[in-house]
């Protein structure tokens, strides 16, 4: 949210961006549907001095097969990952054992890498981690991988692909944007049917063919070695924000328990306005009140955006301190207005209380002192709501009657 550009490497990842991160009506830098400067590399190849490098981190001038296969957990599960390497092992055994011409490499995911490089069976496959992956892939002659995206960036090099998934519960646990019989390559459960395949290395690119290059035009085909230089040629000019189109309202999250989702406020909110919510983080993690507010939240409003305030609650701040930690709560996002419909008042709402020109509140003379120490005022009330402005402007009277129903 705080960045002027987005750099995208192809129409597909700019519509995905766009929809799984919610970015129409909030985001106001630019897409750049330019190409990665990453993979420039990958086109132009190493400079020389920095492929003798690299070639000798991996100790081999035969050609090289990468390994590198995704993580299949979650940031729970980092403890139970010993099963999962002592299974990447098997395969480079194997590999090893059985295609002795080739230099046999293992990249393994950041997630597990600490405990890769304490277990001395992987010390004669493992790349280093301070290498970067460009530069490796660079230097590898077919890329064995199961759903990890880097097979996107290899894609450039135009050399095989081989897709290896030894996670029989994937597609359950975690999904995949593609079905195994769109990837650019053949897919198998067997290491036995890589090897096989790599025997018959022509055979399986020329079945391929046609596959591949029609992944290669959707996807890489901005990464033609100049996207370096056309992201500089568009931030040397001054970022053009972007317009907005559409009513932007924040909605704090604090008590959206089911008691305040009967209430209807959200449920009356207009579908032409871009909502979002701010929650603190200690209401999602505990498990009666996060269940509650998500529950909620997708009965309502299924495609909400959700901010979350990490941070601790602290009654000292000060404007200056609320309104940066109100910003980097939501990005550096502002909005038209922001709706709070806890009675209580919290400190949290006084660092998202500075992101919005207008505040409609229920009425609480904590969070009134608080405006009218930042500068806002009064400017409506009925019954328990009123409406704060830290300029005067035109109020949206009918917009306010929906939100606040019969109160």
């Amino acid at each position: 949210m705080m960045t002027d550009y987005l750099v995208m490497p192809n129409a597909y990842t700019t519509t995905i961006f766009r929809r799984d991160y919610r970015l129409d009506n909030l985001y106001r830098g630019q897409l750049l549907n330019v190409g990665y400067p990453r993979n420039d590399v990958l086109v132009n190849g190493l400079k020389p001095m920095l492929e003798k490098k690299v070639r000798a981190l991996v100790h081999s001038q035969q050609k090289v097969i990468l390994y590198a296969p995704t993580w299949s957990g979650d940031a729970t599960t980092l403890t139970s990952s010993y099963e999962e390497i002592q299974k990447y092992l098997v395969v480079l055994k194997q590999l090893q054992q059985q295609l002795p011409q080739y230099d046999i490499r293992f990249k393994a995911h950041p997630y597990v890498y600490q405990l890769v490089e304490r277990d001395e069976a992987f010390a004669s496959y493992l790349v280093p981690n301070y290498l970067d992956t460009n530069d490796v892939l660079a230097i590898t002659d077919i890329l064995i991988t199961d759903y990890s995206s880097l097979f996107f960036d290899y894609l450039i090099t135009q050399r095989p692909i081989l897709f290896l998934d030894q996670n029989a519960d994937y597609q359950t646990s975690r999904g995949t944007y593609l079905a195994d019989n769109q990837l650019p390559g053949p897919y198998t459960r067997q290491v036995e049917n890589i090897v096989d395949w790599i025997h018959h290395l022509s055979d399986i690119q020329i079945k391929f063919s046609v596959q591949y290059q029609n992944f290669y035009q959707r996807y890489v085909a901005n990464d033609d070695g100049l996207a370096t230089e056309r992201v500089a040629t568009v931030i040397q000019k001054q970022p053009a924000i972007q317009p907005v189109k559409t009513i932007r309202m924040l909605i704090n999250g604090e008590d959206f328990s089911e008691s305040q989702f009967d209430d209807g406020i959200v449920a009356r909110i207009p579908q032409n306005v871009d909502q979002s919510f701010v929650i603190y983080e200690r209401h999602l993690l505990d498990n009666w009140y996060g269940y509650q507010f998500f529950t909620h939240v997708d009965q309502v409003m299924p495609n909400s955006r959700i901010f979350v305030n990490k941070s601790p609650q602290d009654n000292t701040l000060s404007p200056e301190q609320a309104k940066i930690k109100g910003q980097r709560i939501v990005g550096n996002a502002h909005f038209d207005i922001l709706v709070i419909g806890q009675t209580n008042a919290s400190t949290h709402q006084k660092a998202i209380m500075m992101l919005a020109d207008q505040v409609l509140m229920r009425a609480n003379t904590k969070r009134s002192e608080w405006l009218l120490n930042i500068g806002y005022q009064r400017v409506w009330h009925h019954n328990t709501w009123e409406l704060w402005q830290q300029e005067l402007t035109k109020i949206d009277q009918t917009l306010i009657e929906k939100v606040i129903g019969d109160a």
